[in-house]
């Protein structure tokens, strides 16, 4: 299996993706700490009616951070538009990828980055939260359409839902053979991407434990790789 994912990684589609999420990642998850030290401060100054000196120092360089953050997002958002001459690679992603900005430019590829909060594989209730759905969507057919690639961010709120079974026979079998038989141009291995499923402790009515949860997301990640070399997809792994 570790052959597998060194020649999984080194496709050009997936080693673009991984350098271009990894940095984005790693911000993300120094501002998530960031944030859970200012929560715990606040916590204090609610519960115990006192204000750390820290909290004073601290306030103007977040709210600075903060100011500056927004503002790199919406000058992506406005300027950042795709090049037609380089190869586009599309990532549709839960909440994971909410930190990515909606376009990625590199010199040799670039990504456009949809993320939906609450995004699953499907969604039987909200179609505008469902994977199988999304992909027969007008706008998301246009971008499929002329892509280099798909990379699938997607997982997580299934996984606290459904089974691995459930999802993997039913949904992801489904939407990769759909993609295959719709668009002739992804018809090579390292045109459609899935990533795996992060740990999660996150409990759910069916998984009631973390014990349960981290079984069905192991099981989850299993079937996906058992099914890529039949499916002749490709598997994206964040260790």
């Amino acid at each position: 299996m570790q052959d597998n994912a060194t020649a999984i990684i080194s496709s050009r589609g997936n080693q673009a993706y991984i350098l271009a999420a990894t940095s984005i990642y790693d911000e993300w998850v120094r501002n998530s700490y960031d944030q859970q030290v200012w929560q715990n401060y606040l916590k204090m100054s609610t519960d115990d009616k006192h204000w750390p000196k820290e909290v004073i120092k601290r306030t103007k360089k977040i709210d600075d951070l903060t100011n500056y953050t927004n503002h790199i997002i919406n000058l992506n958002m406005i300027y950042e538009q795709p090049i037609q001459n380089l190869p586009e690679y599309f990532v549709l992603s839960d909440s994971r990828g909410k930190y990515f900005p909606p376009y990625h430019r590199a010199d040799q590829y670039q990504l456009i980055i949809k993320s939906i909060s609450g995004l699953q594989w499907n969604n039987p209730w909200q179609q505008e939260l469902s994977v199988k759905n999304l992909i027969d969507s007008t706008s998301i057919k246009s971008i499929i359409s002329t892509c280099a690639g798909i990379i699938f961010m997607v997982g997580t709120n299934s996984i606290r839902s459904w089974s691995a079974s459930e999802i993997i026979e039913d949904i992801v079998i489904h939407i990769t053979q759909s993609i295959r038989s719709t668009y002739d141009h992804l018809n090579c291995k390292t045109d459609i991407s899935i990533c795996t499923i992060f740990p999660c402790l996150k409990t759910s009515a069916r998984f009631l434990t973390s014990n349960l949860l981290t079984s069905n997301i192991n099981d989850y990640n299993t079937k996906l790789y058992d099914i890529s070399n039949t499916l002749n997809f490709t598997i994206i792994n964040f260790p």
